[in-house]
């Protein structure tokens, strides 16, 4: 045990200090949420209805009345559901599993930096790791991103030494391939950006055979759940893909719409962007001086710009530091491998070369300011998300389960109040609602339409952000707002004011007079205005 503990010693130590932080985060988020624990987004509400629902109901719905095909990550609501089946329903199952993931994830970085052979260096990445990549904001998530994270290092790692050795793969690792190449889709739809470089280099490489396994492997997840959703009458896509993304009538246009969505995540990911001129820079070093071409390094770093690329163009940045977390994780780790061989090249054939010293030391201070910055944003902010989530999204829970548990009831943020109840929803944004989102996708979503689906469903309570209803949008003039919730200091939350409409004046007394039995749960939270 003492040779164990001494031979990953820096390893034990790194592990330490992220459950240290990870404990001392959870302390203040527990005290100053009236000893909650809350996760700092509805997300993940939705990943526990949803398991809770399929494990005992039968059921893959937001809701236990209906199938929802609402997830972009069908794997991490499958392994909470089967442990809610064995154990349970828990609400702490999701940041459980963050935390033994990024043990995992942490020790494996570690253990892969090892051959540098010098643990100060190893020490200062692995801490990049722990506060640049927002795992810390990832594990109070509870999450699928920490899995993704992990996955997609040790699958580029794989392929990059699959497509370096080309056809004389061993046994083991074309075992680890095909595995991580089926489960990765699951994960994260996003994944398949990086199955499809991978695939594109092995068909540059000629490696035809292993290029078609990799392409099919990794679509064939997806097309069965495909099928599934359309059986069940949704798209063949999740509605949480769809609605995020604007689907245009021309190719000028969605061309238009692509190259905006790049230049804004470009804008909104500089530590990202950063981290991608330092890859690139490298790639000249090596090119310019063929005895450290490295072809092994040049793959690991062609997979992540290009994958990076594709993310960048057709997938989204920033919210919460968690869609890009895997090509940060990914990005810091490559970096922190191909410093040291950078350094030596630049001093042993550019020691003269002020020019090529100058963008060095420019580089690396850029990505010390990015990363900084990142470090401060993705922690501070941790607190503060999982208060507002309390003050707003579990007080409605709260309320709509004590008043209104069995009731239909229109949303436009579900999760939680799903979860802590057993209403029938109507969704207004159209994630766990095929009706609204067929009129959203398709532009035809508007007040006129919204009277009918409140009709069609028996709606009598609507709780929605007025900001998220406007111009042609509202409500029908029939349906009263009778009071608002008003939170301080919003950060995470759509709104920081929520609307509670209902359709008749008899449900209005009976909103008002159960509102005024809520009253004292809002104390210090929310204020109530009153229309």
């Amino acid at each position: 045990m003492k040779i164990l503990l001494k031979k990953h010693s820096l390893t034990f130590t790194i592990i330490l200090l992220y459950l240290l932080f990870v404990f001392i985060i959870f302390l203040l988020s527990y005290w100053n949420n009236d000893n909650h624990f809350i996760y700092p987004l509805d997300d993940t509400y939705i990943h526990l209805a949803l398991a809770n629902n399929l494990a005992e109901h039968g059921v893959f719905g937001i809701s236990q009345y209906q199938f929802t095909a609402a997830s972009s990550s069908p794997a991490w609501s499958a392994v909470l559901s089967l442990m809610n089946i064995i154990w349970g329903s828990n609400d702490y199952f999701p940041f459980i599993l963050c935390i033994i993931l990024s043990v995992v994830l942490l020790a494996y970085i570690s253990v892969k930096l090892n051959y540098l052979n010098n643990k100060i260096y190893v020490f200062i990445v692995l801490n990049f790791a722990i506060f640049s990549s927002s795992i810390l904001s990832l594990t109070f998530t509870g999450l699928e991103h920490i899995w993704q994270s992990l996955f997609v290092i040790i699958y580029i790692f794989n392929s990059a030494e699959l497509i370096v050795n080309n056809k004389n793969q061993s046994g083991k690792q074309l075992k680890i391939f095909y595995i991580l190449t089926f489960l990765l889709p699951l994960i994260r739809y996003e994944s398949i950006f990086l199955i499809g470089v991978v695939s594109f280099l092995l068909l540059l490489k000629k490696n035809y055979t292993l290029c078609i396994k990799s392409a099919i492997t990794g679509i064939f997840p997806l097309a069965v759940l495909g099928i599934l959703y359309v059986i069940n009458g949704w798209y063949f896509f999740p509605n949480s893909i769809l609605l995020k993304t604007e689907i245009q009538n021309s190719f000028t246009s969605s061309f238009i719409k692509i190259g905006k969505s790049f230049i804004m995540n470009i804008y909104h990911v500089p530590h990202l962007d950063i981290l991608v001129i330092g890859c690139i820079f490298y790639l000249f070093l090596i090119k310019r001086n063929s005895d450290n071409n490295n072809m092994k390094s040049k793959t690991i770093i062609m997979i992540f710009l290009l994958t990076t690329l594709l993310h960048l163009a057709f997938a989204k940045t920033v919210w919460f530091f968690r869609y890009e977390a895997y090509l940060v994780f990914s990005g810091i780790m490559i970096f922190g491998i191909i410093l040291p061989d950078a350094y030596h090249i630049i001093i042993k054939n550019y020691r003269k070369n002020i020019k090529i010293k100058i963008f060095a030391l420019l580089i690396m201070t850029m990505i010390l300011i990015a990363l900084t910055n990142r470090t401060y944003k993705s922690n501070y902010y941790i607190i503060k998300a999982t208060h507002n989530i309390y003050c707003q999204q579990y007080q409605i829970a709260s309320f709509i389960h004590n008043y209104y548990n069995n009731e239909n009831v229109a949303l436009n943020d579900l999760g939680l109040i799903c979860y802590k109840s057993n209403i029938k929803p109507l969704d207004l944004l159209g994630l766990a609602n095929m009706d609204v989102a067929k009129y959203r996708i398709n532009k035809k979503f508007n007040t006129k339409i919204i009277d009918s689906l409140l009709n069609k469903d028996s709606i009598n309570l609507a709780i929605i952000y007025d900001s998220w209803f406007e111009d042609t949008c509202k409500l029908p003039q029939k349906w009263k707002r009778v009071f608002r919730w008003s939170m301080k200091d919003n950060y995470i939350c759509g709104d920081s004011i929520v609307s509670f409409y209902v359709r008749d004046s008899i449900k209005e007394i009976q909103l008002i007079n159960n509102m005024k039995k809520f009253l004292p749960n809002l104390k210090r939270k929310m204020e109530l205005i009153n229309d």
